[in-house]
């Protein structure tokens, strides 16, 4: 933007900061394209966002000051509109009223020259504006640089969770290590625990199959033992009723003597 167009609008800054805002204007800055979706977002959140628009136009191309004023017909701010082409190569004096929709309009008659002044405080006048617009500059450089250190700050913090977190990683994959170790410590001794009781069921198999071997053997030698006292008990039955028949025999003799005897 040229330095006659950047006086126009500064001269309006004040109405334009008091009775219009970023939203207002948005969809109009976009259709002109004088500024972009993302621009206007990241300009919303920057105080004061009018004023910060006010200075991005001035950075903008030779044409920015007519796509604004096109973007300006888009609003109901007619007040606003006629302010800005009234201007045009004459310093503008105003006076805003309460409401800031009534702007009382008073042109400057530029006092002749006196002595070549005129051309000194032309100069003057250049100095300054170069000088203040150095200073917007300035500010905008540091409003840049505090975002930066914002920005900065936040990268950091997230790079302080991210070792965190990285940390909190490691010490569960330590404690995972251990988990896994344990669980082939454990898997070890299952099997040398399944093997020892496959050992001892085979060892109960064969003692078992001694118990029945034995178990049967008893129980012949049982039988045997029943048979054999059954042997006996007729044995001595009969050994009993042949002593008992000698008895009677013997009774019998001796009764026969008696009575011979008699």
């Amino acid at each position: 933007m040229n330095s006659e167009d950047k006086r126009r609008l500064r001269q309006c800054r004040v109405p334009l900061c008091s009775d219009l805002r970023v939203g207002e204007i948005r969809d109009a800055l976009i259709q002109v394209s004088l500024f972009t979706p993302m621009e206007l977002e990241n300009l919303e959140q920057r105080e004061p966002p009018m004023s910060h628009l006010l200075d991005d136009i001035e950075r903008k191309g030779p044409e920015a000051l007519q796509l604004f004023i096109k973007a300006l017909e888009f609003v109901d701010k007619p007040h606003l509109l006629e302010m800005i082409n009234k201007v045009e190569n004459k310093q503008l004096e105003f006076k805003p009223t309460m409401d800031h929709k009534d702007w009382d309009f008073q042109v400057k008659k530029e006092e002749p020259d006196v002595e070549g002044g005129s051309l000194m405080e032309e100069n003057l006048q250049n100095y300054h504006e170069k000088i203040k617009e150095l200073e917007t500059q300035l500010q905008n450089s540091k409003a840049e640089c505090e975002e930066f250190k914002a920005e900065t700050e936040k990268l950091k913090l997230q790079v302080g969770n991210l070792q965190k977190h990285q940390e909190e990683l490691s010490s569960h994959n330590f404690n995972l290590n251990q988990y896994v170790h344990f669980l082939g410590e454990v898997q070890k001794s299952s099997h040398e625990y399944v093997y020892t009781i496959a050992n001892q069921l085979e060892h109960f198999k064969c003692w078992q199959k001694y118990l029945l071997d034995h178990n049967k053997y008893l129980i012949n030698e049982k039988a045997n033992v029943i048979y054999e006292n059954g042997n006996l008990k007729e044995q001595l039955r009969q050994e009993l009723g042949k002593r008992k028949m000698v008895e009677e025999n013997n009774e019998c003799k001796s009764s026969k003597r008696k009575k011979k005897k008699k």
